[in-house]
């Protein structure tokens, strides 16, 4: 009765499946790109935290999912879980939390993101924050109106990224947290290095030592390189290079089409990414 009507809806069913596909695949894989700028249709609940939560599965790596999935399946309690998933989810609930709380902190009386909205805006950015900077990219309409600060703690936290064998890039949260329990180690005068009443080898020490200063070294030159091309500013350049090797999809607009040697110094970057850095440490041993 109506044809023309019918054909509108179902060309919207069609646009809608194929869209829920495209973000679906998107977040999981930690891919970082959107068709538009806004990708996660800002204040949407109901679009944004699946995406959010397919985000963050995706980030914790297939190793830990699959632990978590038998240890399910065969009802073990979590402290048989294996060394790697509780480190891996420890630190990475440990990273989510405190961006949640520093984004609400820092940029709760944000004007240039939050001009006379109320609470519901800043508790769904402060999620965005929390969960997609550190390799998921997404929606990135609000991500240079943020403080200097936020800048600087993203970059940190893109730096990181997400867990070891996963989809997303950074220096993997377990190196990190091996990063800190050497620190640890050190402080209190203890010659092995212990988590969850494990020791941790002096191999995989010293693995994470060299890559963290591998990866710092080569996200420091990778700013100083852009500062040069661009005469950007020091936090911007730092922010880009760091969103580049985490894979993040985030910018503050410091690379341009105008300026080639800015694309290839972060096309070099998200390669080292993209390879991981223990890919690289490895076929270089």
């Amino acid at each position: 009765m109506f044809p023309g009507l019918y054909k509108v809806n179902h060309g919207n069913v069609r646009h809608t499946l194929w869209e829920s596909l495209f973000f679906a695949v998107m977040a999981y894989n930690n891919a970082g790109f959107t068709p538009d700028g806004a990708g996660l249709h800002v204040n949407n609940w109901a679009v944004g935290l699946p995406i959010l939560a397919s985000a963050f599965c995706g980030t914790l790596g297939f190793p830990v999912l699959l632990n978590l999935m038998r240890s399910w399946r065969m009802r073990r309690p979590p402290k048989r879980w294996s060394l790697h998933t509780k480190l891996t989810l420890t630190t990475t609930f440990c990273i989510v939390i405190a961006s949640f709380t520093w984004f609400l902190l820092m940029e709760w009386n944000n004007k240039l993101l939050f001009a006379g909205n109320g609470i519901e805006p800043r508790l769904w950015h402060a999620m965005v924050a929390a969960v997609m900077p550190r390799s998921s990219g997404f929606d990135l309409s609000w991500m240079p109106g943020v403080s200097d600060a936020t800048k600087v703690f993203l970059s940190i936290v893109m730096f990181i990224g997400g867990g070891s064998t996963s989809t997303a890039g950074g220096i993997r949260v377990t190196t990190f947290a091996v990063i800190l329990l050497i620190c640890r180690a050190a402080f209190t005068g203890h010659r092995d290095v212990t988590v969850f009443r494990r020791r941790i080898p002096r191999r995989i020490q010293m693995t994470a030592v060299s890559v963290t200063t591998a990866c710092f070294a080569l996200v420091m030159v990778g700013a100083m390189m852009l500062m040069f091309t661009t005469g950007c500013a020091f936090v911007d350049a730092v922010f880009e290079a760091c969103s580049a090797f985490s894979l993040g999809g985030y910018s503050v607009g410091v690379a341009s089409a105008g300026n080639p040697a800015s694309l290839f110094i972060l096309s070099a970057e998200m390669i080292v990414g993209r390879l991981g850095p223990l890919t690289i440490a490895y076929s270089i041993s």
